[in-house]
């Protein structure tokens, strides 16, 4: 009766794991799928974000930029080369667009950017991303990833990049769509250093409202501290207000 029993114990034991094997890899093949399409969306922001701020793009996507595995989180020891990845390659054209990022910035023609995927947001993978921006002689860098960055990863990227570098890093939940491109968002648009000027002297005291470098249109237009953009709110059909805005990194 007791062998009866235990045969019968490990038939439905079986029975479990053969159930179970199909639920695995259909949840596998969904994850996969569903980070696939998140990716997509990333990369199409990615190409309007080059578009707004000035940019060409020289190169898009990566020899694993279709694979899924260099996006998920795995263990230190399973993940070997594929901590990080190159998916986006843009440079400063030699006329940059007026009111762009890279023209109110004055970037030198032929400037590059580089958008590096990351898996992990640690101090490890942080020194592979600044020995690969080194490498390809990039003086902005966007970091993309699932998971947001360690306290101590932020801090290492900020000692480590110099004036003329600009590091930032998104969410892949930050770029599932344009915030440029929102009905509600006003035009936003960057100036250089002569309209800027112009805009110090013609108003009293030079002092303007507050933009945050957190500000979600800052950080998509990549603005660098004490720039001046106008934003232009439409109220009703026609009327019009425009407002000059300086970005800080406080209140």
């Amino acid at each position: 009766m007791s062998s009866s029993r235990l045969e019968t114990a490990d038939d439905d034991g079986v029975g479990v794991a053969a159930d179970k094997a199909p639920q695995a890899a259909l949840a596998l093949a969904q994850e996969q799928e569903n980070a696939r399409v998140t990716l997509g969306r990333c990369m199409k922001t990615l190409v309007r974000m080059m578009e707004i701020r000035g940019y060409d793009i020289d190169e898009i996507g990566g020899e694993r930029t279709t694979s899924i595995d260099v996006f998920r989180n795995k263990p230190r020891a399973d993940r070997a080369e594929e901590d990080h990845e190159m998916v986006l390659r843009a440079s400063v054209p030699a006329h940059p667009k007026r009111y762009t990022t890279a023209w109110a910035t004055g970037l030198a023609p032929g400037s590059k950017l580089g958008v590096i995927a990351i898996s992990h947001g640690n101090v490890d993978t942080m020194r592979e991303v600044l020995a690969t921006m080194k490498e390809e002689g990039l003086q902005t860098l966007i970091l993309i990833s699932r998971q947001p960055l360690t306290a101590y990863s932020k801090k290492f990227l900020a000692d480590s990049a110099t004036t003329q570098e600009s590091i930032q890093h998104f969410n892949y939940v930050n770029l599932q769509a344009a915030i440029v491109d929102h009905k509600l968002v006003p035009k936003h648009a960057p100036l250089n250093a002569a309209m800027t000027k112009i805009v110090k002297d013609r108003f009293t005291g030079g002092k303007f409202p507050r933009l945050l470098l957190t500000d979600p249109m800052v950080r998509f237009l990549g603005l660098p501290l004490k720039s001046i953009v106008s934003i232009r709110e439409v109220f009703g059909r026609e009327q019009a207000v425009i407002t000059y805005f300086e970005v800080y990194d406080i209140y």
